[in-house]
């Protein structure tokens, strides 16, 4: 114990004697180390301010490293609409506002200029073709015998008529025409009991046209089956000799519409309205020299069929200003049932209509979404996934109408097969949304994800009834980057590669 009291005794000696020499530093020690603190909080300031401005430029890098990649997309994804293969075949084109726009009464109204007919272009188009065999109209075997005396009467001349130009085993010939003039030898001694018959002539398709009704046969066969544009067939014609102007044969198949199928297609219209179920989509396409407006304006061109697994397909073509609501209600007219269309808002909530949406729109959102990326970032990111169960759901589909199921049995299969694919997709679209850096950095992912979450309800419609299809089958490929000149009547086809498939077109 003795010990212990004397080492505190020296410990506390010790300390004294350190506090004594402490207090008696030198005023220079202690200006130096005050110095030396007072530089060490300065740069620990300095260190933390650029720790935050290294944070700031790395967000701020970040920020422009989004952009790129969003620019990146976009240029993939125009270089792929413009080069590559559409999902459909087609080019989705977004509608413009059309702001001030006159109405279909107001532009009728307006003035429109016609070029000058040129005399003697009709006889030299004829000149330049070789004859074909020459038509003569006349009476009929009965007709032939005289009233008068009941004998035999005989041809006493012929009128020349309109040549016409005809179609025949890939040739285009020009067609002499006469109309027989009768009369009977028998009776006929004097001016005043002669009669003269004249021979039936039928009536022609185009009064006052050379265009005979098997050239005008061939004309629609090539526009309308085979997919030939009508430009193109004006050149073809050229090659054989016919050199027609390309405005005439424009005119000729719009006065056809007009004249001959306006009664068909309204009939038609009305069956499509009686289906339980259509199909309506839209396409845009540009106009030149339509009254009151401007060349590069958008106009609708809006297309309703029936069904898949409808009886007899309607397809119908409507022509429209601008893709207004009411220019949509006009075209359903009296339709009640199931329709079919993409997620515009002027399809929904219509009176007695039920909307069934497009999974087939769906996929187009993901495969413009996958387009936009680069390879490295198609392996990594998950988009492909929902692209393949969308693709199963179509797999199934097909399946479903290769084995030819009747609508209920679609609509128990659906129910099995189909609708935990479309849970299972929904599903995946949620963890999508989650990831709030994967959106980020790919905005066309992030429309695609929020247009399917928000068509959800619509397309449970899908799994409802068998009647349906999983996606519309309104091709557009006829119409897609076209252009119509009202003045001409011409529709211009700048990239015809599809066949079309419609069998009507009605221009309203």
């Amino acid at each position: 114990m003795e010990n212990i009291g004397t080492m505190s005794n020296d410990f506390n000696e010790v300390r004294r004697e350190l506090e004594w020499q402490y207090q008696q530093r030198s005023d220079t020690d202690q200006t130096r180390e005050a110095h030396i603190l007072g530089k060490v909080d300065r740069l620990e300031r300095n260190m933390v301010e650029l720790y935050e401005a290294v944070n700031e430029r790395g967000a701020a890098i970040e920020r422009l490293q989004a952009k790129i990649n969003v620019l990146e997309q976009g240029q993939r994804l125009r270089a792929a609409q413009r080069f590559g293969q559409s999902s459909e075949q087609l080019q989705y084109v977004a509608s413009e506002a059309l702001v001030a726009e006159p109405t279909v009464e107001e532009a009728s109204k307006l003035p429109q200029q016609r070029g000058k007919k040129v005399k003697g272009k009709r006889a030299e188009t004829l000149s330049l073709l070789k004859d074909a065999e020459a038509a003569h109209y006349g009476l009929t075997d009965e007709e032939m015998i005289c009233d008068e005396c009941g004998k035999m009467m005989a041809v006493i001349g012929k009128d020349r008529l309109l040549p016409k130009v005809v179609y025949v085993s890939d040739h285009y010939r020009k067609q002499p025409r006469y109309r027989l003039n009768i009369s009977c030898p028998h009776c006929g001694k004097t001016p005043e009991t002669t009669r003269i018959y004249h021979g039936h002539v039928p009536e022609d398709i185009m009064i006052g046209s050379i265009a005979s009704p098997s050239l005008l046969a061939h004309i629609h066969y090539e526009k309308y089956v085979m997919c030939v544009p009508i430009d193109r067939q004006v050149r073809d014609m050229e090659r054989g000799g016919l050199f027609i102007e390309r405005d005439r044969v424009y005119y000729w198949t719009n006065t056809i519409a007009e004249r001959h199928l306006e009664s068909m297609t309204t009939r038609w219209h009305e069956d499509l309205q009686a289906q339980p179920m259509a199909m309506i989509d839209d396409s845009y396409i540009q106009v030149n020299k339509e009254p009151g407006r401007k060349p590069s304006t958008k106009s609708t061109i809006t297309m309703m069929r029936t069904g898949k697994y409808a009886l007899n397909q309607i397809i119908l073509f409507f022509y429209y200003m601008t893709a207004s609501r009411q220019n949509t209600m006009e075209v359903l007219g009296k339709f009640q049932g199931y329709l079919q269309s993409d997620g515009a808002a002027k399809f929904h909530n219509l009176p007695g209509i039920i909307n069934a949406g497009c999974w087939q729109h769906v996929r187009h959102e993901f495969v413009d979404a996958l387009k936009a990326l680069s390879n490295a970032q198609r392996r990594t990111l998950p988009i492909a996934h929902g692209l393949r169960i969308i693709q199963k759901l179509f797999k199934l589909e097909s399946d479903y109408a290769q084995n030819g199921l009747s609508a209920a049995e679609r609509y128990v299969e659906r129910l099995k097969l189909s609708k935990p694919l479309a849970a299972e997709f929904f599903e995946w679209c949620q963890t999508i949304l989650g990831d709030k850096k994967l959106l980020v950095s790919n905005p066309k992912l992030e429309a695609a994800v929020n247009y399917a979450q928000n068509q959800r309800g619509i397309w449970k419609t899908y799994f409802s009834t068998g009647v349906l299809s999983c996606r519309t089958i309104c091709r557009r490929a006829c119409l897609s980057s076209s252009v119509w000149d009202v003045t001409t009547g011409r529709l211009r086809i700048r990239c015809s590669a599809q066949k079309p498939t419609s069998s009507c077109t009605q221009w309203s």
